[in-house]
């Protein structure tokens, strides 16, 4: 991650605009270089407050309904009021639209994911395959969680937003392939000793 971010010049030049080039692992690490202070948003700073201004303050548990942000920003930016007409980050769109209850559902999924996975992958003795499947879920899943902060995975990039939970059921076949495995052997053996 860090590595892209420093090596790869379109990013670089994206996370930290006119300071691209000059930021060092160390900064990264150590400093405050991933701070959003020092990140070159490209003007999203300002119509994120916009949006959590106009429809999450005063309802900051249940949001304003879900799809009123979008559009609201839409029609600011065909009037030209506004230069983007996308929100450009996925967790805003959802605390403005849906609160707090909202985003505390998408946190609590999270949540019950990686627990499941790494119950799997590293507290128990799994499969080759488990252990696989677990990783490529999570990983997957923490790229797309990434993504949502910078940009509208949700609703414009479908095609991405569908592979960590394409992962996820390969994960969950194989656990329950595993656990079948694990019965048949169990009934084998007491099959065998009577």
């Amino acid at each position: 991650f860090i590595a892209i971010i420093l090596y790869v010049p379109e990013v670089n030049k994206k996370f930290f605009g006119e300071n691209a080039g000059t930021i060092t692992a160390t900064d990264i690490v150590q400093g405050d270089a991933l701070s959003m202070d020092n990140m070159d948003t490209s003007g999203r700073n300002a119509t994120w407050e916009l949006i959590l201004d106009e429809f999450y303050d005063g309802h900051e548990w249940k949001g304003s309904g879900l799809g009123v942000a979008k559009k609201y920003l839409l029609d600011l930016w065909k009037k030209k009021v506004v230069a983007v007409g996308l929100i450009h980050n996925d967790y805003v769109q959802l605390l403005a639209e849906t609160g707090i209850i909202g985003v505390s559902l998408l946190v609590l999924f999270y949540i019950i994911v990686i627990v499941k996975v790494v119950q799997y992958v590293v507290l128990q003795r799994s499969n080759y395959m488990v252990r696989l499947t677990g990783i490529m879920a999570l990983s997957s899943m923490a790229g797309i969680a990434f993504c949502m902060y910078f940009d509208n995975v949700v609703s414009n990039s479908m095609q991405s937003m569908i592979m960590p939970y394409i992962f996820l059921g390969f994960f969950l076949k194989m656990v329950d392939l595993q656990e079948m495995q694990r019965r048949q052997n169990q009934l084998n053996k007491f099959q065998h000793a009577v």
